[in-house]
């Protein structure tokens, strides 16, 4: 799901979020750009693939993964992978729920935010057939992607 519908699903909760009693603007706001922000992963993931700044080229350059994912047959795709996400894993999302719970509570809304957004994630790809592979863990990310083919 590209960050503009990230962004505009998260504005629709945070807006709830805000008008809730125990919520206040703050943490409404946390909870929005947490929902955005978790995206950097595939903007650092281009860095460390092109060596290139580039946000424009960033974005043709995941566009054209998109094309030839879905120009794959379907029982190619298993041998092919289209990216590593780091901030995509459930690892991340306990460490900030502990931080919430032993630190301070703004952590909790990051935790919302990233969840709201790897749900959304969840969602599309079974909706749409969208070709990247269901994120659940990094660190089982990282060890299937080291037996699998980056898309190119």
């Amino acid at each position: 799901m590209l960050p503009k519908k990230h962004f505009l699903y998260g504005a629709i909760v945070a807006v709830f979020l805000f008008f809730l009693p125990f919520v206040n603007f703050w943490e409404s706001l946390v909870f929005l750009v947490s929902t955005v922000l978790i995206d950097v992963d595939h903007y650092f993931y281009y860095v460390s693939k092109k060596r290139k700044y580039d946000i424009k080229g960033a974005y043709r350059w995941f566009k054209a993964k998109e094309k030839l994912w879905k120009a794959l047959q379907p029982h190619d795709r298993k041998h092919y992978y289209t990216g590593f996400y780091l901030f995509h894993g459930i690892e991340w999302l306990i460490i900030f729920f502990l931080l919430g719970y032993f630190c301070n509570s703004i952590f909790y809304f990051i935790f919302l935010g990233m969840l709201f957004h790897l749900i959304l994630d969840w969602v599309m790809q079974e909706r749409y057939s969208y070709p990247y592979r269901f994120k659940f863990s990094v660190i089982y990310d990282y060890f299937k992607f080291k037996k699998l083919r980056l898309i190119e």
